[in-house]
């Protein structure tokens, strides 16, 4: 009876540890959207101007004028909505709030910090095939060892991929960074205990581990090539 008690109480405290957190998360990404609705009011303001300024060099015949216009603004309009402020956008397709606030979080995050970020979400994701405050740990461990490990990098990258895969009841998580190092244990890396920064840390992977364990429909594969650290993790409904 004790113990069943405590359970219920420490799977309370968790569950309302992660509402803090993803209203924490949710506030970040709502300033994240407005700052860059204010970007995209901006270049369309700029934009109508150039148009202006273009449709005056045509009624003019002023072909030179056209193709300074061109060259200097136009050609690189598209750029100017391909940054990557923009990349959180593609959090519109994960329906699942507590990972979209969790990502957007750590992607703000990740900028502020001056690292390049990419993020490819091929269809919705809506499901995560295993308990969800089970995969916010996983992808939380994830995100906050590829920023650490990024941030030491000359030209820090942190990708982020989410696959769907209905055919096969799959999802796909695929976390990429580079790091300075040049090389690394993947057996060590999961002891607990074990890390490059130093005593005190290691804890995070050895947690994830445990996860695998608990979970036998999700795998990971742990990659190290050329100063890139991937983890992919294989999530398959069960049956």
């Amino acid at each position: 009876m004790y113990l069943s008690l405590k359970i219920q109480l420490i799977q309370h405290t968790q569950i309302e540890s992660l509402r803090e957190e993803q209203l924490k998360q949710l506030s970040q990404y709502t300033n994240q959207i407005e700052g860059l609705y204010n970007d995209i009011r901006g270049i369309r303001h700029d934009h109508i101007n150039v148009i202006k300024t273009l449709q005056n060099s045509i009624e003019e015949r002023n072909l030179k004028g056209i193709e300074e216009t061109f060259n200097s603004v136009i050609k690189n309009f598209g750029a100017s909505l391909q940054g990557e402020k923009f990349a959180i956008t593609y959090l519109d397709k994960v329906k699942i709030s507590a990972v979209k606030s969790l990502l957007a979080s750590k992607l703000i995050q990740a900028q502020t910090a001056g690292i390049q970020i990419n993020v490819e979400i091929d269809q919705p994701v809506t499901t995560c095939y295993i308990n969800l405050l089970d995969y916010i740990r996983i992808l939380s461990v994830f995100l906050d060892n590829a920023i650490d490990a990024s941030k030491q990098a000359a030209n820090p990258i942190l990708s982020i991929a989410l696959i769907v895969d209905k055919p096969n009841h799959e999802e796909i998580l695929v976390v990429k960074n580079n790091c300075k190092e040049t090389t690394i244990d993947k057996r060590k890396i999961f002891e607990l205990g074990y890390s490059s920064k130093g005593k005190g840390r290691g804890i995070g992977l050895a947690t994830v581990k445990g996860l695998l364990i608990k979970h036998p429909n999700i795998n990971l594969e742990t990659e190290f090539k050329n100063h890139f650290f991937t983890q992919t993790l294989v999530l398959q409904e069960e049956p």
